[in-house]
């Protein structure tokens, strides 16, 4: 518990003594709300850095989190209007609330019941119109799904969760064989300039307009950051600068897990009313070698863009990815995204589409905001597909991953999926669905088709093409449908009950789960195993 305060602490520390934006949740249920309103209003928002940056009084956003009507008595208004604790001043704001998520959930195939027991708190707060802050810590009892177990068992991490310890239900109607861990965010933000902000945190990040994102999600573990976005107009630039860890590397008590150096910068141009770009470039360089720390160099806070990609190139030792990030409204609430992720593309790849050189990602999706003509009907379709090896190095402590978990797509790489989601919204009643479908050419003799955690081998001469789903191909169904009952805009607390169907088959075995489950939430982060 010490060691999580030494996180939280120095944040709220700072936001005391710092001479205010809010940051919204990254999670999609509030994202999708804040793009519909940016796409409804005829302002300039830049909406592919994610998570949003807000000014915390705007009229525009209010809506996100509060609701209409008046309570009737004090219970009802804490419980559905307002934050547990709250204190606020024309000078000042200091919000606190416990974060929750109870679940239980049954598999055909089970006895007993899965579950989980989540208990933290969320805690926000303003100084002045400059400086804001929040954190957030959870502490978890799990006990997941056999194929959640089987990635667990495979990579020694929680989705999302890191490392953990055994736990043991205690009750005999439970699944005896859970998780233990915890996890903690925090993050100072500083208008230091109206068109400057700073921040300092532990969290993490999403790139692009989609449900996945093939340059940078928040599928991974938070990671300690310091971050500069510069917004003016039609044109906003984020530099961000952090620190990964590397489990497969040797590591004591004393010095804790390797670390890796990773830099982002992203630059995001409205070119016109129906059009927005974003061009992206990242490094991952290897913050320690055999012997220890290599120290720090000034050129990995360097904010230029593609500079790394100058002095390093593509097919250098440190692994850099570039990007093009695309957004076209073709109808006010009509959009068409994409991304392209460029990892490398040497002089072999050129006229040769198989080449080992050739490692490339393409997203292609549309989303519809009251489609339909109907009010707060959601609908969206997404294809991605990425070729083998991207993401990867030859040195895999500059793979694009942390904490043994991929930085883009949750797959990895070597696969292609496509992706149906639709949600309605009425009164506090909301109704998800979502099904995707993905074939993916997983681990045979060349084990880093999709794992990025392990040396990539040079092709030998005579044999540098790799094909598209090589390996053994293997075929991913997952459906999940959801009913939610919004009690708490202020920390979308939600009671919720939904079913599930997920489906892998290759050439080997056809594995299927089908289950059902109900819990209460406060739904800040994404928390998605469809993959």
């Amino acid at each position: 518990m010490r060691n999580r305060l030494l996180y939280i602490l120095p944040l709220m520390l700072c936001a005391i003594v710092s001479n205010a934006q809010q940051l919204i949740p990254l999670h999609k249920n509030w994202q999708m709300k804040a793009e519909k309103l940016m796409a409804e209003d005829s302002a300039v928002h830049h909406t592919g850095m994610k998570p949003f940056i807000v000014s915390d009084t705007s009229a525009l956003f209010a809506a996100i989190h509060s609701r209409k009507g008046a309570p009737k008595n004090w219970v009802e208004r804490k419980l559905r209007y307002e934050n547990l604790l709250m204190v606020e001043d024309p000078k000042y704001r200091l919000t606190a609330d416990p974060i929750m998520h109870f679940e239980l959930l049954k598999n055909k195939d089970f006895d007993k019941f899965f579950y989980r027991n989540t208990r933290g708190f969320y805690i926000t707060g303003r100084i002045g119109s400059n400086v804001s802050f929040y954190t957030t810590l959870y502490e978890n009892q799990v006990a997941y799904q056999p194929f959640i177990q089987e990635f667990i068992d495979e990579n020694g991490v929680i989705p999302r969760g890191g490392n953990f310890k055994p736990y043991e239900a205690p009750l005999d109607k439970l699944y005896t064989n859970g998780y233990d861990y915890s996890q903690v965010e925090g993050v100072l933000s500083w208008n230091v300039l109206p068109q400057l902000n700073l921040q300092i945190g532990q969290g993490a990040h999403f790139v692009g307009e989609g449900y996945r994102s093939l340059l940078l999600s928040d599928n991974s573990y938070t990671y300690p950051y310091v971050k500069a976005t510069f917004t003016r107009n039609r044109i906003q630039y984020s530099s961000m600068y952090a620190e990964m860890m590397d489990f497969d590397l040797p590591n004591s008590a004393e010095s804790g897990f390797q670390k890796k150096r990773f830099s982002i910068q992203y630059l995001s141009l409205q070119l016109t009313r129906w059009l927005q770009v974003g061009v992206f470039e990242s490094v991952v360089y290897k913050a320690e070698d055999s012997i220890g720390y290599r120290g720090f160099k000034p050129n990995y806070i360097n904010p230029v863009l593609f500079s790394r990609a100058i002095e390093y190139n593509l097919n250098g030792k440190n692994n850099v990815l570039l990007g093009f990030n695309w957004n076209v409204t073709i109808l006010p609430k009509l959009q068409y995204y994409g991304q392209l992720a460029w990892d490398e593309f040497g002089t072999e790849a050129s006229g040769n589409h198989n080449s080992a050189d050739n490692k490339t990602g393409v997203q292609f999706g549309v989303k519809w905001f009251d489609a339909l003509t109907i009010n707060n009907l959601y609908l969206q379709g997404e294809y991605n597909r990425v070729r083998p090896f991207t993401y990867g190095s030859i040195d895999a402590k500059h793979s694009f991953s942390h904490a043994r978990q991929p930085l883009a797509h949750p797959l990895g790489a070597n696969f292609h999926e496509i992706i149906g989601i639709g949600s309605y919204q009425l009164s506090d009643f909301m109704l998800e669905t979502r099904l995707s479908i993905a074939r993916a050419g997983t681990d045979t003799l060349s084990p880093a088709v999709s794992n990025l955690f392990i040396d990539q081998q040079e092709p030998e001469p005579g044999n540098a093409e790799t094909v598209f789903l090589q390996g053994v191909q293997s075929t991913l169904i997952y459906s999940h449908v959801q009913l939610s009952y919004l009690l708490n805009p202020r920390t979308n607390l939600r009671i919720y009950a939904g079913a599930g169907y997920r489906r892998i088959s290759n050439e080997m075995e056809t594995r299927s789960d089908t289950f059902v489950f109900f819990g209460l939430r406060t739904f800040l982060a994404n928390q998605t195993f469809d993959y």
